[in-house]
């Protein structure tokens, strides 16, 4: 396994900002290419702004997705033992640089249950947050603070300018496949028009995201937990 080893960094300014270089220097996610032809957007739960996920290979709904990721953040997980895969959509509190209490309890939520307790690194990709000065940087480092109680291993990063969709899905599944692309890339075209012709060859892999399955508001931190809840316990919106 290659990828981010947060423990490595301690919490001073100077180790603080070689963490945040050290995240800007990992490689882009993988996106899986063929996505659109073996990947049902049914089988997909929508996380929203300040929700949580979590879910397992066989569960109902094996994959977990989100939109919207501009000032937000999205942190996907994994526990390479377990193979339990959670999704958190990470949001500010309002104008300050850190995420809301919401977003903290759905995130703290999330991690806990994809570690479980145990002895094991958790993989982290992180995806969004690709506009917002300050308040994306202190956001981001709030964030990965979180992750380093984690014993978390970021393999990708792809955030803060760096070319990557506002839309994405992680099926526990295809973990090891990379993640599935919903948009585009969110680049300036101004500033590199040669992108133009990746975003076309993006836009064949796209899933329509718009399709994921909506779940009602059950009030807890996880929006769905295939780890604790059973299918026919599950109020569905389509």
């Amino acid at each position: 396994m290659t990828g981010l080893i947060l423990n490595d960094y301690g919490n001073n300014a100077d180790d603080i900002d070689r963490r945040m270089q050290a995240l800007m220097d990992l490689p882009k996610a993988t996106y899986i290419e063929d996505a659109r032809q073996t990947f049902d957007p049914q089988t997909v739960v929508s996380v929203d702004m300040h929700e949580g996920g979590v879910t397992l290979p066989d569960a109902q709904f094996p994959a977990l997705g989100t939109m919207a990721l501009a000032t937000c953040l999205g942190v996907m997980a994994y526990n390479p033992q377990t193979k339990a895969t959670g999704l958190c959509h990470v949001v500010s509190e309002g104008i300050e640089s850190y995420p809301s209490a919401a977003s903290q309890a759905s995130l703290t939520a999330m991690l806990n249950k994809v570690k479980n307790g145990m002895d094991t690194h958790v993989e982290v990709r992180l995806v969004g947050a690709h506009i917002g000065g300050d308040l994306q940087n202190g956001m981001i480092n709030n964030v990965v603070d979180f992750l380093s109680n984690y014993d978390a291993v970021i393999l990708s990063a792809d955030i803060k300018g760096k070319p990557g969709p506002s839309a994405v899905a992680v099926d526990a599944n295809r973990w090891g496949d990379g993640l599935i692309r919903g948009k585009v890339d969110a680049i300036d075209i101004r500033k590199n028009p040669d992108a133009m012709v990746d975003q076309i060859k993006q836009a064949r892999t796209c899933v329509d995201l718009d399709n994921m399955v909506h779940l009602a508001d059950n009030g807890k931190d996880l929006v769905y937990d295939a780890t604790a809840i059973r299918s026919y316990d599950l109020d569905v919106t389509l």
